[in-house]
This record gives structure tokens, C-alpha cells and sequence, in this order.
């Protein structure tokens, strides 16, 4: 299984943090920080002997601890209050008005975080998920998620290029090379990648962004990417469909290389 993933307020940092020898978080989000409080509670809950759903499930508890410590902070603390006091007498103290409010406050609070959740399961079979403020989702199958700024293009092209935990690890890498390349394409996504390859009971294999632009991205994504529609040909296909003679017709400006009505 192959996660993807980037950043968008810190684009060129490592973006994995490991929970054992066996899984692995992901993640993304303009707002980074709480990840690691995340990843440091999961860590001592997660014992060897847990299920998947018992490792994924400590990763969202510690999701949803950070968050409630979090909204706390915000809404509670600067009336004084801690959270035991807010409950036990915080409607006396603050009156029924500023105590819901500050209810409804807690309860809208969100991370805006996304996680992959990835590793191996007791058999060494590769599981993975992906976590945001909504909970937990299992995605055994397809085996992949992307996260971040750019998922949509990475997603399509993932989708797209039918990727499942089946393939050849070598085309595995280059869609999951791909997905990124494509994913690009969205704002504030970091044009540096380095890319982990995780294989049960087997040393992490580490590809970095020199060596990924110059035999993947340089040598295979640039020659099978999009190409643009504004050429000279083009125009005169288009202009061979029967829309009607109110339909204006292309031509190539010299000038711009763009396509305009003549």
C-alpha cells in the first residue's frame, strides 16, 4: 500500500511520523501543529498484540483528545474555568446565555486536519486509513489516499489509473509519482518530493526529490501529461463540427499561441 500526501503551509517538510516499526501518520493541513501531540498520545496507547481498528481507533481518541484540550483553551480557559469547573459549575458562573454559546463554540471546534493512518496488521498484510474531525475511514480498499491542497488531482489520477495494492511495486511508484505531479497543479502544494517505500519485514527504501524528478517526473510525467489544446490542427477540427453558422470560429493567434474566435 502507498500513501500520498503534502502540506500546504510548510510544503517542503517531511510529512510522515512514525507510531512503531509497523505504521506509520500522514498528514495535512494549514494549521501542523497538533499532529505531533496526536502522534505522541497514539504512540502510548498502541500496544503490539491490537487489531487495526484497535490502532486506528487510538489515532482518532488522540485525534479527538487534542481537540477537545484545544477548544478548552480557547473557550473555557479565558474565563477562568477549567473544563471540570465549566461543567460542574459553569452554568451558574457564566449564566445560561455565554454558557451555551461557549457550548456550541466547543462542539464547531475542528482541527481542518487531515491523516493517513498506514502500517502492516498481525499477517504483514499492508492496512490504511484516512482521518479527519469526521472520524475514521477504512480504505483497504481501493489501498490508497490522498490528502492536502491537491488531493483532487491526485485522487482523479489515482482513480484513474486504476491503482490498487495488487500492481507491480515499480508502476505503484510511478502512479503514486504521478498522483503528485498532478497534484501540483493546485495551490500551495510543495514541488519537492521525497517519496517512502514501506515493505513488510523489509528496510524502508527512500527515493528523494533529485533522483524522482530526474528518472519519473523529467523522463515519464512530462511526456504523458496533458497537452494543450491551442494549436493551428486543432482549430481546424474544431472548426469542423456542425454547430451552426452563428458559431464563431477558431483561429491561432501568432502572438498569444491561444485560440480566438476570428
Amino acid at each position: 500500500m502507498i500513501g500520498y500526501e503534502f502540506v500546504e503551509s510548510e510544503p517542503d517538510i517531511k510529512k510522515i511520523i512514525p507510531l512503531n516499526d509497523r505504521w506509520w501518520i500522514m498528514f495535512a493541513g494549514n494549521d501542523i501543529s497538533p499532529v505531533f501531540p496526536i502522534a505522541d498520545s497514539a504512540r502510548k496507547k498502541i500496544i503490539s498484540q491490537m487489531d487495526v481498528d484497535d490502532i486506528i481507533g487510538s489515532v482518532f481518541d488522540a485525534y479527538k483528545t487534542e481537540r477537545d484540550s484545544r477548544a478548552a483553551n480557547l473557550f473555557i480557559s479565558p474565563y477562568g474555568l477549567t473544563e471540570s469547573n465549566y461543567y460542574q459549575n459553569g452554568l451558574k458562573i457564566l449564566g445560561g446565555s455565554l454558557f451555551r454559546e461557549i457550548a456550541y463554540k466547543r462542539a464547531d471546534y475542528k482541527l481542518n486536519l487531515q491523516l493517513i493512518v498506514a502500517g502492516f496488521d498481525g499477517a504483514m498484510n499492508g492496512r490504511i486509513a484516512y482521518i479527519d474531525d469526521s472520524g475514521p475511514i477504512r480504505l483497504d480498499i481501493p489501498g490508497f489516499s490522498t490528502i492536502g491542497s491537491g488531493y483532487t488531482g491526485a485522487q482523479f489520477m489515482m482513480s484513474y489509473r486504476r491503482f490498487s495494492p495488487s500492481m507491480a511495486l515499480r508502476e505503484a511508484v510511478y502512479y503514486t509519482v504521478e498522483a503528485k505531479y498532478f497534484g501540483e497543479q493546485a495551490t500551495g502544494v510543495g514541488a519537492v518530493t521525497d517519496l517512502q517505500i514501506h515493505r513488510a519485514g523489509k528496510p524502508i527504501v527512500t527515493l528523494g526529490d533529485d533522483e524522482i524528478d530526474k528518472q519519473i517526473i523529467n523522463k515519464i510525467c512530462a511526456r504523458l501529461e496533458p497537452r494543450p489544446l491551442e494549436t493551428a490542427a486543432n482549430a481546424v477540427l474544431l472548426n469542423a463540427i456542425d454547430l451552426g453558422a452563428d458559431c464563431p470560429r477558431l483561429k491561432l493567434d501568432k502572438k498569444t499561441k491561444k485560440l480566438i474566435t476570428e
